[in-house]
C-alpha cells in the first residue's frame, strides 16, 4: 500500500514538472499528417490543460479532440483549430424520392467541448450547395440560413457563391459550442436531377472553400472525400490572465510572451509572443528574438548607419563622426564637421520645399472646396435631397443601396467620356460602355434634362422650371424602384451620380441591345426564331408579375415596349425604363395620373379614364406580342389601315393568320402562333377587367412553350383556329371587343417616341 501511495505521488510530481517546463520529451509531435503543436497533446504530461487532450487512431492514424469524433485537420497557435466539417444532406432520386445514400451517416449536430473550444464567427460561414436547395444553422429557436437556385447550369459560376447553385451567410452572434444544421429541397431536386440530385449544408472555413460547378452532381461520398474544413476558437482553461498567473506552476505563458483573453469567447486564456519575437510561447524559451538586421524590410536604418540586433529589437547606431538615432523616419546621422553654410542651406532649402507645398495645398484645397460646392448644388439641382426622401419612405437610403458613384470613378469608366466608348443616343441622352473600378461593364447613361430651352440657364432658374422638375421626378422614380426591387428579367441598377450638371445612371450592360431592334432590323430578326421569342415573352411577363404582385410595394411599370425590354447574350429579356412607373398602395388598384406612355402601346381605357392600372401594363404587353408575332412596328400608320392593334385584331376576326405571322417564323408551330396570337387578342382588350393577369398569362405561355394542349370533346369538330380560340378563352376570359370603340382624342395626354437605341 506504502509503495502505490509514492507511486501515485511520484506521478502527480512527474506531471506538475511537466506542466512547468512545457512536456515529456517523448511526446508524439504528430498523427498522421497533421503537426502536433503544445499546449496541445497526446496523453498525459504531454499537454498543457485537460481539454487541449488529443487521440491518435484509426487506420491509416487520423487526429482527434480527446474521445470526441471530430477529426482535427490543423491546428494553429493563433487561437483556432480546423476540424472536419459536419455536413448534412438530403439526396433524391429522378422521380423526386430520397436516394439510397440520403439514408447513410447524416450528421447534422455540431456540439463541441463544453467552455473550453467555440464555433469560430469570424472565420466560418454557413454554405448551401445545391440547385433546389435551402440549409439553415439553428440555436434553440433562433435559426438563419439562405436558398440556393438554379434552372440551369449555364448561370452557375465557379468559385461565387452568391445564390446560384451556392450561397453563404455570417453566422449568428449568439452561436458557441453547439448548433444544429439543417438541408432541404424546395422541389426535391425534379426539376434539375440532371446536374444537381443533392443539398449539402454545412460550416466551413470560408477563406479555404472554393466552390466549383462540378460539385453540384457530387455524391454524398464524393462530397465528403472533399475533405472540408471548419475553424474552431480553443482557450486555455476558464480562468482570466490575472488570475492564472498567480499559479506559476500551470500558467502556460513562457519567456518574452503575454497573456490575452480571446474575444470570441470571452473566458480562459491564450499566449503570444511579444513584439520582436516569434515561435512557441507555451515552451520554455519558444519566443525567440527576431533579427530585424538579417532584413532589411524588418528595420529602418539610413544607408550610413549600421543595424545592430537586440532582444526584442534592433538599433541604429550613426558612424563615428556623426550624431542622430540613424533611423529614416527619426533624426538620421548628421556629421560633427559640418560648415555653419553647409547647415544653412538644407534650411532654407526645407523652408522654401514647406513653402511650396503649402501654398500648392492651399490652392489644391481651394480648387477641391470650389468643386466639392459646385457638386452639390448639381446634387441639390438632380433631386439628390428628393431621392434620400422617397428611399426613406421605402425603407432604404442612399447608404445602405450603395447606389451613389462619384464623378471621377465615373469619368475613369468611360476615359472621360470618349466618343468610341457612345452605344447609344436620342432624346433621353447619351449611353455610354464603360468598365467600373470592380471590371465589370457597364451602360453609363447621361439624361437630357429638360426642354431644350433650358441649356446654359442657372441652377435656380432649372430647378423653378416645370419641364425640368418632371424630367427630375422621372430619373427619381426610376432610381427608386430600381434600388428597391431585384428579379431576373429586370435591369439591375448599379448605380448613379447625381454631382454632374445632368444626372448620370449606371445599368447593367447588355451587348445585344433591344427587342424593338431585333424584331424590326431585318438583319438581326433572323437571330430570334419562335423558340427565343416565346422565352422572350415568357421572361417579360415574369417581371411585369414580379412588379405587380411579388414586389414589397406593387408596381405599375407604365411605359411597356419593345424598346424597354434589353436582351442579354442568351437572349433572356431585360426590362429597363421605369422613369414612367408608379408604386401602388396595397388597398388601391388604380391611380389617377397624367397620361404618358408611346404612342401605340398605350391603353386605351387609360387614355380615356386617365386612370393607370396594372391592366395597363398587361395591355402594352399584348402590344409587345403582335410586334414578335407579326414582326411590324406597333406605333406605325399605314395610310387609311390603321393601326398595328387594329390591324392585328381584325386579322384575326377574318381567319387570315397564319400568313399574317413574320416570314422568319417557321410556321410549323402553327398551333402554338395562334395560341399565343389569341393571348395577344385578350391581352388587348379594351375593358381592363377582361385582360388577364400577368401571373395568367405566364401560365398560358409556359403551357405553349410545353406544348400542352387540353381539348374538351366539344372543341374536335372546331378547326384549328376556333379550337385554339376556344382554349385561350377557357384559360383567360371571355373574348373581347375592338379598341377603336374607344375615342382617344377626347383625352390630353403626352406621347414618347419610339427608341431604337440599346437603353431608353
Amino acid at each position: 500500500m506504502g509503495f502505490q501511495l509514492i507511486m501515485l505521488f511520484g506521478k502527480i510530481l512527474a506531471a506538475m514538472a511537466a506542466t512547468a517546463i512545457g512536456r515529456r520529451q517523448d511526446c508524439p509531435d504528430s498523427c498522421g499528417n497533421v503537426s502536433i503543436l503544445y499546449p496541445f497533446g497526446i496523453g498525459e504530461g504531454c499537454y498543457n490543460h485537460k481539454s487541449l487532450n488529443l487521440s491518435c487512431r484509426g487506420t491509416p492514424p487520423s487526429l482527434y479532440i480527446n474521445t470526441t469524433n471530430f477529426r482535427v485537420i490543423n491546428i494553429s497557435l493563433e487561437g483556432q483549430v480546423s476540424i472536419q466539417s459536419r455536413i448534412v444532406h438530403v439526396c433524391y432520386d429522378k422521380s423526386g424520392m430520397p436516394a439510397l445514400d440520403s439514408k447513410a451517416t447524416n450528421t447534422p449536430t455540431v456540439q463541441l467541448p463544453k467552455n473550453n473550444y467555440a464555433i469560430s464567427r469570424s472565420l466560418n460561414k454557413l454554405t448551401v450547395v445545391g440547385c433546389d436547395s435551402s440549409g439553415t444553422v439553428q440555436l434553440g429557436e433562433y435559426a438563419t440560413g439562405c436558398t440556393s437556385k438554379c434552372d440551369n447550369i449555364r448561370h452557375v459560376a465557379n468559385g461565387n457563391c452568391s445564390g446560384f447553385g451556392c450561397c453563404q451567410i455570417s453566422l449568428p452572434p449568439d452561436l458557441t459550442y453547439y448548433t444544429r444544421l439543417n438541408a432541404s429541397s424546395f422541389n426535391n431536386h425534379t426539376k434539375v436531377w440532371k446536374f444537381s440530385r443533392c443539398t449539402f449544408a454545412f460550416v466551413v472555413e470560408a477563406d479555404k472553400f472554393n466552390f466549383s460547378k462540378h460539385y453540384l452532381n457530387k455524391t454524398r461520398k464524393e462530397f465528403l472525400e472533399l475533405n472540408l474544413s471548419m475553424a474552431i476558437d480553443w482557450t486555455i482553461g476558464n480562468e482570466t490572465c490575472q488570475i492564472a498567473k498567480n499559479n506559476k506552476i500551470s500558467f502556460a505563458c513562457k519567456e518574452n510572451s503575454e497573456c490575452y483573453t480571446p474575444e470570441s469567447l470571452g473566458r480562459g486564456y491564450r499566449c503570444e509572443c511579444k513584439a520582436g519575437y516569434q515561435g512557441n510561447p507555451y515552451i520554455p524559451n519558444g519566443c525567440e528574438d527576431i533579427d530585424e538586421c538579417s532584413n532589411k524590410d524588418l528595420n529602418n536604418c539610413t544607408n550610413l548607419a549600421k543595424c545592430e540586433n537586440k532582444n526584442g529589437g534592433y538599433a541604429c547606431p550613426c558612424p563615428k563622426g556623426y550624431d542622430g538615432d540613424g533611423k529614416k523616419d527619426g533624426e538620421g546621422c548628421t556629421s560633427h564637421h559640418e560648415s555653419p553654410v553647409i547647415k544653412i542651406v538644407p534650411s532654407v532649402a526645407i523652408i522654401v520645399t514647406v513653402l511650396l507645398i503649402c501654398s500648392t495645398w492651399l490652392y489644391l484645397e481651394y480648387k477641391k472646396r470650389k468643386l466639392a460646392e459646385l457638386q452639390h448644388k448639381f446634387y441639390v439641382q438632380n433631386g439628390g435631397e428628393l431621392l434620400g426622401k422617397k428611399l426613406q419612405e421605402r425603407g432604404a437610403s442612399l447608404e445602405t443601396t450603395r447606389i451613389l458613384k462619384k464623378p471621377e470613378e465615373l469619368k475613369k469608366a468611360t476615359d472621360n467620356y470618349d466618343k468610341s466608348r457612345v452605344v447609344g443616343r436620342g432624346g433621353f441622352g447619351t449611353v455610354y460602355r464603360g468598365t467600373l473600378d470592380d471590371g465589370r461593364t457597364a451602360a453609363i447613361k447621361i439624361s437630357k434634362m429638360g426642354h431644350p430651352r433650358l441649356e446654359g440657364q442657372f441652377i435656380v432658374e432649372k430647378t423653378q422650371n416645370e419641364d425640368y422638375q418632371k424630367v427630375i421626378n422621372q430619373f427619381i422614380v426610376e432610381v427608386v424602384v430600381l434600388s428597391t426591387i431585384n428579379h431576373r428579367n429586370v435591369v439591375k441598377l448599379l448605380g448613379c451620380c447625381l454631382e454632374t450638371q445632368d444626372p448620370v445612371l449606371v445599368y447593367e450592360f447588355f451587348s445585344k441591345g433591344n427587342l424593338f431592334n431585333h424584331i424590326h432590323d431585318k438583319s438581326l430578326r433572323s437571330e430570334i426564331n419562335w423558340e427565343t421569342r416565346l422565352m422572350i415573352a415568357t421572361g417579360t411577363a415574369k417581371a411585369l408579375s414580379y412588379l405587380h404582385s411579388e414586389a414589397s410595394d406593387s408596381i405599375i411599370h407604365g411605359d411597356v415596349k419593345s424598346a424597354n425590354i434589353l436582351l442579354d447574350d442568351d437572349f433572356t429579356a431585360k426590362v429597363i425604363d421605369f422613369g414612367s412607373s408608379r408604386f401602388v398602395a396595397p388597398d388601391l388598384n388604380q391611380l389617377v395620373t397624367t397620361v404618358q406612355g408611346t404612342q401605340g402601346y398605350l391603353d386605351p381605357e387609360y387614355l380615356q379614364t386617365q386612370q393607370l392600372t396594372k391592366e395597363s401594363d398587361v395591355y402594352s404587353f399584348g402590344v409587345v406580342l403582335v410586334e414578335l408575332l407579326t414582326g411590324k412596328v406597333a406605333n406605325s400608320f399605314k395610310g387609311n389601315e390603321g393601326t398595328l392593334v387594329g390591324d392585328f385584331l381584325s386579322s384575326l376576326e377574318k381567319n387570315l393568320f397564319p400568313n399574317g405571322f413574320d416570314e422568319y417564323i417557321n410556321k410549323e408551330n402553327e398551333e402554338q402562333l395562334m395560341k399565343a396570337a389569341y393571348l395577344a387578342k385578350k391581352c388587348l382588350s379594351v375593358k381592363k377587367n377582361e385582360r388577364p393577369t400577368m401571373a395568367a398569362a405566364i401560365t398560358k405561355l409556359t403551357e405553349i412553350q410545353n406544348g400542352k394542349r387540353e381539348i374538351d370533346a366539344s372543341t374536335h369538330e372546331l378547326n384549328p383556329v376556333e379550337t385554339v380560340s376556344r382554349e385561350i378563352e377557357n384559360d383567360v376570359g371571355p373574348s373581347m371587343p375592338s379598341p377603336q370603340e374607344l375615342n382617344p382624342e377626347e383625352t390630353e395626354y403626352v406621347f414618347d417616341n419610339e427608341s431604337t437605341t440599346s437603353y431608353p
